[in-house]
């Protein structure tokens, strides 16, 4: 019984989110899972049970046991945002305000697996990951070789900058340990950012 608890609760927010209409991707974004917006539970399950998370140029993505992903957008009010990322994800290690950020103050909210969500002007702006934790659709993440994200993106492009060897590829952005085939990512982040250049 205390496995189809979350289980519900992630059944329920993926009915409730087939409501809304998701955004169009981006013209250069690859092709990934349809999914419709996500609608937060009330339910927040252990650490044991949390949903598997995904990363994307367009937000984040709770994954289910079927496969199915439901989009929590860029965009999306703060609170629902927060809500549903909780309710898939467990209660966050550490939250807070970070006022010193380029892009301006940036409330942020972290996970042990090394995720953190940042909220702008109320809404759902951008994510980061610096640990080896969640990866992209296609499993590029935070230890993925500058070889792997390029035979999955096309028109990876990589500059020295003051972060190092950063990289753009489509909307997502990141650091690699080096500038050869096999340099790893480690740093990549989506939308607003926390970075200090």
């Amino acid at each position: 019984m205390t496995h189809l608890r979350p289980m519900l609760a992630i059944a329920v927010v993926l009915a409730l989110g087939a409501c809304g209409e998701s955004p169009p991707p981006p013209a250069d974004a690859p092709a990934e899972t349809t999914t419709e917006p996500a609608t937060p539970s009330t339910e927040t399950p252990t650490s044991a049970t949390t949903t598997p998370t995904a990363l994307d140029a367009e937000g984040l993505r709770l994954v289910s046991p079927t496969g199915s992903t439901l989009l929590i957008a860029f965009g999306q009010p703060a609170k629902a945002a927060n809500e549903a990322l909780t309710a898939g994800r467990g209660a966050p290690a550490q939250q807070g305000l970070n006022s010193e950020c380029g892009a301006g103050p940036l409330v942020y909210v972290g996970w042990s697996d090394g995720l953190t969500a940042y909220f702008q002007n109320d809404a759902f702006a951008g994510w980061a990951v610096n640990a080896a934790g969640p990866t992209t659709m296609s499993g590029i993440g935070v230890g993925s070789t500058r070889a792997e994200m390029e035979d999955v993106y096309a028109g990876v492009t990589v500059s020295e900058t003051t972060l190092g060897q950063e990289f753009a590829a489509g909307q997502l952005y990141g650091i690699l340990d080096g500038p050869g085939p096999q340099a790893k990512i480690t740093a990549l982040w989506s939308g607003v950012s926390c970075n200090f250049r």
